[in-house]
C-alpha cells in the first residue's frame, strides 16, 4: 500500500505482518485483486460456484488451492494500491479482515488470541514488576515494523514507527476478540453473515 494517513499506515504494516505470517505458515495465500490463472483450472476448481457463495474470495481462494495442492508463483514487480483510510477506517477494515481470518483460518486465529493473551500477561509483569524484560514481546513487534518501514516505507514512515507501533497494538487487540462475538459482517453497506465453513448464508442491506 501507498499509505496516505495514519490509518492507511496502519493498514500497511498490519498487511506486511498478516501476509509475512500467512506465507510462511501456509507458504500459499494469494491477493485475488491481483491474480491470474488458466481457465482450464478456474473450471476444474469451480471457481464461479465459490465466489458465488463465499464472503472473502482471497481467503477462501487461498484455502481451495491448498486442498488442492496448487503452487502458487508470485511476480516481483506489483501495483501498490492507495489508501486513506481513518484510523477508525482502519479498525474497521482490520476487524473484517480478522473475521474473514476466524472463519477460514480459525487455527490461525486462535494462534492470535494465544499470543494477545501472552502479551497481557506480559504487560501486567511488568506493570507490577516494573522489569522491562516483560516489554520484549513488545519491543520485538516495534522492530519488526521498524524493519518494515525502512525497507518498504519511507522516511516519514520510519520516523512515525512509534505511533504506527501503539495503533498497531491497540487495532490488534480490538480486532481480534472481535470476530469471536459475532457472525455478522458489515461490507460497503451490506451485512452479511456466514457459517462455520466461512459460506454465506444472509445478506441483506444495513
Amino acid at each position: 500500500y501507498e499509505a496516505k494517513s495514519i490509518g492507511g499506515l496502519i493498514i500497511k504494516y498490519w498487511n506486511l505482518f498478516s501476509l509475512t505470517m500467512k506465507n510462511s505458515l501456509f507458504g500459499k495465500f494469494v491477493w485475488t485483486g491481483g491474480l491470474a490463472f488458466r481457465k482450464r483450472d478456474a473450471e476444474k476448481l469451480e471457481i464461479k460456484r465459490l465466489l458465488a457463495t463465499h464472503l472473502s474470495d482471497d481467503m477462501s481462494f487461498s484455502r481451495l488451492l491448498a486442498e488442492k495442492k496448487y503452487n502458487i508463483f508470485s511476480v516481483k514487480n506489483y501495483t501498490l494500491s492507495e489508501t486513506d483510510k481513518t484510523v477508525w477506517g482502519a479498525l474497521k477494515w482490520i476487524s473484517r479482515q480478522q473475521f474473514m481470518g476466524y472463519n477460514y483460518y480459525p487455527y490461525l486465529h486462535y494462534i492470535n488470541i494465544i499470543s494477545l493473551f501472552l502479551h497481557i500477561i506480559f504487560l501486567i509483569f511488568f506493570i507490577t514488576t516494573l522489569n522491562i524484560l516483560y516489554l520484549l514481546p513488545f519491543f520485538s513487534i516495534f522492530i519488526v515494523i521498524f524493519y518494515f518501514s525502512v525497507r518498504y516505507g519511507n522516511l516519514e514512515e520510519t520516523i512515525a514507527t512509534p505511533l504506527i507501533f501503539v495503533l498497531f497494538i491497540i487495532n490488534t487487540f480490538y480486532s481480534s476478540i472481535f470476530p469471536m462475538l459475532t457472525r455478522k459482517i458489515e461490507w460497503a453497506g451490506i451485512v452479511y453473515e456466514l457459517d462455520r465453513n466461512g459460506r454465506v448464508i444472509n445478506r441483506y442491506p444495513v
